[in-house]
């Protein structure tokens, strides 16, 4: 819920009467969920890590549409597929299994990331 993209889609949805969750890594951050809760005083936060399977479950319960546009990313990394294409794709497996599991999910969809524009020529 964090993200730049992220933050613009949940100000679109509320102002159009959405009822909205979103996620972050971890609620003790304290200055990250702060600021959000500040922004977003209807925003439902959760805690979920992307590469943890099935952490997404219970904030996904009882929805019927997800946004997902957050990918585990590295801006410096040796091994391009492993150290960032991996993570996002078990990423979003995850989050696609949370949805299926979650049963009344009808509509995913998935944006790109700041990743796409990356040089991923290795140093």
């Amino acid at each position: 819920a964090g993200g730049f993209l992220a933050n613009h889609i949940i100000a679109q949805l509320l102002e159009q009467g959405f009822r909205v969750r979103g996620t972050v890594r971890s609620l003790n951050d304290t200055g990250k969920v702060e600021a959000l809760r500040r922004l977003f005083p209807e925003l439902e936060l959760f805690e979920a890590d992307l590469l943890r399977d099935n952490s997404f479950f219970d904030c996904l319960k009882g929805c019927k549409y997800v946004i997902h546009t957050a990918c585990p990313s590295n801006t410096s990394f040796h091994k391009p597929l492993t150290e960032m294409m991996d993570p996002c794709l078990k990423g979003t497996l995850s989050l696609l299994r949370s949805a299926r599991l979650a049963g009344s999910v009808r509509r995913v969809v998935l944006t790109s990331s700041a990743g796409a524009g990356v040089n991923a020529t290795p140093p």
